[in-house]
């Protein structure tokens, strides 16, 4: 198992194949996410590595070469829409605690089905938040999403609320100190 991590874009080649691997993962339920949303996610990679501080890209490519995993984070300060909407669902107290004025906001993490539950996902996740200059790391989860939730949970990761709204649904908040 290769794991390297990215403070730059990847480059297009990279980033497709990162764009299979997370197709793979978030096209199960609850998500099922289809082509158009690995389009999203590539321009999402490609913007944040752009425009936003702290850009952590993650990829974990398996024995015989094909990516297994990626994963996303940035920094989020006060105005970046994402956290401005955490701050909202929060106490007041609980916002301040976690999301101060700057957290890691760990936007996805990804692994191809049969590479779940090898260890692939807390590889790239200890990777993802070693060395980062915030002191905590937030994040969404999907309410229906158990075994991310597990997890989460295994890495030290606590449910803060249940009630952050994305789309249709209420998300689950998770922070941990870094």
């Amino acid at each position: 198992m290769e794991v390297r991590l990215l403070t730059t874009a990847p480059d297009d080649g990279l980033l497709a194949e990162a764009v299979g691997a997370y197709l793979g993962a978030f096209g199960q339920p609850p998500y099922r996410e289809g082509p158009a949303d690995g389009v999203a996610f590539a321009e999402r990679v490609r913007r944040y590595a752009a425009e936003r501080d702290g850009f952590r890209f993650v990829v974990a490519r398996a024995g015989d070469g094909r990516v297994a995993g990626v994963c996303l984070a940035v920094l989020a300060r006060p105005g970046d829409w994402w956290r401005d909407r955490v701050a909202a669902a929060l106490p007041p107290d609980v916002a301040a605690r976690w999301l101060g004025s700057a957290c890691l906001e760990v936007v996805h993490v990804a692994v191809v089905p049969d590479g779940q539950r090898q260890g692939i996902g807390h590889l790239m996740h200890d990777v993802l938040i070693a060395g980062q200059p915030a002191p905590a790391g937030v994040l969404s989860c999907h309410p229906a999403a158990v075994p991310a939730q597990r997890f989460y949970r295994k890495r030290g990761w606590t449910p803060l609320s249940d009630s952050f709204p994305a789309g249709a649904l209420d998300f689950w908040i998770m922070a941990r100190d870094l």
